[in-house]
């Protein structure tokens, strides 16, 4: 154990706990929307049985016209396929109706090369059925639980992801009021890179827990901060530990953590005290 910084409570920078909670809303945000994803895909079930019913009760149109179009994201048509469809039809009575009929399908070929048919529910000539979505009805529940699945194993992802979030918070603070300080060594240090493959001035620095053995890494920007090294080979670094918990390595420019200036003039000096018994050791 070292004593080189000041002594507990620590304060905790506010710019940690606004980061946090917008991080944190971020992903409630995600997670909400994929639920209501979920949600409504769910709802099309209904549609499609509602729409089932049409077709077995319903009354034959004498005439019927359909313009639309079909997509498919990816050019996998024979994979997911949508349907946006304009439709107009005359009763057996004369009197003629317009609506839009939309659905999705997967894995269920291209329903609209057979000829048209579309039936009407007698008692609300306004809802119609048309015999490209029944033919393909198995294609549309397959969609139906796909979506839905994907979208709430996505809300479940998310949510267990914001459980894990909410604890670093409540780890750092934990950590500033109460902690150990303890010298730990860096095992590797790995360069960082863009998405393009070029280095960037982040390096990933890899510890060892001296207690569990366990390796934890850190993120760090060297253009701004860099570990709080406890040698001059910069192969030990100073971090904190609460009581059960992992330890947290300190960077050089204490964040989280907050260091007020009267007292950087103090860490300094034991750093460095820290730094000579090392190398006269």
């Amino acid at each position: 154990m070292t004593d080189v910084l000041p002594p507990r409570p620590l304060r905790v920078a506010a710019r940690f706990y606004v980061r946090e909670l917008l991080i944190v809303l971020l992903l409630a945000l995600l997670g909400l929307g994929a639920l209501a994803a979920a949600v409504h895909f769910g709802a099309e079930g209904g549609k499609i049985v509602a729409d089932g019913r049409i077709w077995d009760d319903g009354a034959p149109a004498v005439e019927a016209r359909v313009i639309g179009e079909r997509t498919s994201n990816y050019g996998f048509g024979w994979l997911l396929s949508m349907y946006d469809l304009s439709v107009d039809y005359t009763t057996a009575d004369g009197d003629e109706y317009e609506g839009e009929f939309a659905f999705t399908t997967m894995i269920a070929g291209d329903p609209t090369s057979a000829a048209l048919e579309l039936r009407h529910d007698p008692e609300r000539p306004e809802r119609f059925m048309i015999s490209w979505a029944h033919s393909v009805r198995g294609g549309r529940w397959r969609a139906l639980v796909i979506f839905v699945l994907m979208f709430a194993m996505l809300a479940y992802g998310v949510a267990i992801a914001v459980r894990e979030r909410l604890k670093i918070p409540a780890g750092v603070r934990a950590t500033a009021r109460g902690s150990e300080e303890l010298v730990v060594p860096i095992t590797r240090v790995d360069l960082v890179t863009n998405q393009s493959g070029e280095e960037t001035t982040k390096r990933r620095y890899w510890f060892r827990d001296p207690a569990s053995q366990d390796e934890h890494s850190v993120e760090l920007d060297s253009a701004r901060a860099r570990p709080l090294f406890a040698s001059d080979d910069e192969r030990s670094a100073i971090a904190l530990r609460r009581p059960g918990g992992a330890p947290i390595l300190v960077p050089t420019s204490f964040y989280p953590f907050v260091v007020d200036p009267g007292e950087l003039q103090g860490v300094t000096e034991r750093v460095t005290a820290l730094r000579r018994a090392g190398r006269e050791a």
